[in-house]
């Protein structure tokens, strides 16, 4: 009782040192907050945001981790801004895990390496002059639409952008260490790469007409051990019962073939539905990155998208997508 009573005067006496909006959904240092071990500030039921100097048994030192009830969409997104937290250290590396409803992100000035993980409603990120590391996959499937690297930057991991599906632009300025940086770091996003004074100009009419969506149960499948439910829904009824094939390609891999399904479609009816569908029929083709993307991720994945030929020879392309993963074999085993 004694220790809960000690953490909870702690804790009003770091509350007074935030600035919450009347939403409650944006959060802002007020004044310099020095981080001397570890901190807990409780917004309310539902946000609360850790602060930690120091990580004794890891090797990365200094960790922010920023967190929010499980339930989400409960809350709405999070505005958050930390510029003005100082450590101890004085150095800061940012790891952040399963970042839920974090819509906008200012970091810690002094923020040196930056190690995100399930940032996926991330919008928008300020990075600090100073920084120096971005680790593989560090802002992986989030929802940015560009994104600024600061010329301190001297390595940028592999997959930093990967598979950010509305990335318009990279502002990456004149950096001198762009050569160090794995050479992967940019892969599978459609980002354009602005240097020095470079302006993104955005294309115009550049909707993508839609004849159907095909619905996955799950983002993500293990090629060997995982089972496919996925719904198909079509814009218009079908006039007639026919046969129709499901070409699947990877979009990693310039639209590479990864499989095919053949299907009976019914007379006016929209909706067709395949169940547990052996994830392992599909395939994944080794690429020119493959062996460096094992290498440097641990694992190897294609995005998987469809269309549906009907048998008068009609194609159609499908909206939606899904991952098949696969992991390398340890050494020894065969």
């Amino acid at each position: 009782m004694k220790r809960k009573f000690i953490t909870l005067i702690f804790l009003i006496i770091i509350f007074g040192k935030i600035v919450v909006a009347q939403n409650s959904k944006n959060i802002q240092t007020k004044e310099s907050i020095t981080i001397t071990e570890f901190c807990s500030i409780n917004l309310n039921k539902e946000i609360s945001v850790r602060i930690k100097d120091e990580l004794s048994s890891e090797k990365i030192h200094n960790l922010m981790l920023a967190c929010n009830s499980y339930e989400k969409g409960k809350i709405g997104p999070i505005d958050l801004d930390l510029s003005n937290c100082t450590f101890k250290n004085k150095e800061c590396n940012i790891f952040i895990t399963n970042l839920k409803n974090v819509r906008s992100l200012v970091l810690p000035k002094t923020t040196k390496t930056i190690t995100f993980c399930l940032a996926s409603d991330m919008e928008n990120i300020t990075l600090p002059d100073g920084l120096e590391r971005i680790e593989k996959q560090a802002f992986f499937r989030t929802k940015l639409k560009s994104i600024e690297i600061p010329e301190s930057v001297q390595y940028v991991g592999a997959l930093a952008f990967g598979d950010i599906e509305n990335l318009q632009y990279i502002k990456i300025f004149n950096n001198p260490h762009k050569t160090k940086w794995s050479y992967i770091w940019n892969k599978w996003n459609d980002a354009k790469i602005l240097e020095d004074d470079a302006v993104f100009l955005p294309k115009e009419n550049d909707s993508k007409e839609k004849y159907g969506i095909i619905r996955f149960s799950k983002t993500d499948y293990h090629i060997a051990f995982d089972t496919v439910d996925m719904e198909i829904y079509l814009d218009k009824k079908p006039g007639k019962n026919q046969k129709a094939v499901l070409h699947f390609y990877d979009a990693h891999n310039k639209n590479e073939s990864a499989g095919d399904i053949e299907i009976e479609v019914k007379k006016g009816k929209k909706t067709i539905t395949i169940k547990k569908y052996p994830a392992a029929n599909f395939f994944i083709s080794e690429t020119n990155d493959y062996y460096t993307i094992i290498n440097e991720c641990c694992d190897y994945w294609i995005k998987l998208r469809c269309e549906i030929e009907f048998s008068d020879g009609t194609t159609i392309p499908l909206e939606g997508f899904c991952y098949i993963y696969e992991e390398p074999i340890p050494a020894g085993i065969s």
